[in-house]
């Protein structure tokens, strides 16, 4: 998972900014991450400590190259299938 931790909560980022160093905008509203000057995630702030706020956004290219890695997983559980339907075919059609 492209996780990064801030306040004891951890906020989804893009696949493809896997280990590299963030900056965390935090406002009063939303959390910004930025690695190397563009938003690698932005989420609603969460102050309830030991959550997970996902975006099944981030994990895109993940799917392109790997299909079904995320099948079970967290960053798109509760999702209405339809959601997962679309965001499997915005990978197919970004990959190529």
């Amino acid at each position: 998972m492209c996780l990064v931790n801030f306040d004891r909560t951890a906020y989804s980022v893009e696949c493809r900014y896997v280990r590299q160093v963030a900056t965390v905008r935090a406002y009063a509203e939303r959390i910004i991450i930025v690695c190397g000057g563009e938003v690698a995630g932005e989420h609603p702030r969460c102050f309830e400590r030991g959550q997970t706020l996902y975006n099944p956004w981030h994990y895109v290219a993940a799917l392109a190259r790997k299909p079904g890695a995320l099948r079970n997983g967290r960053a798109v559980q509760g999702l209405e299938p339809a959601g997962v339907d679309d965001a499997l075919a915005g990978a197919a059609g970004e990959a190529f």
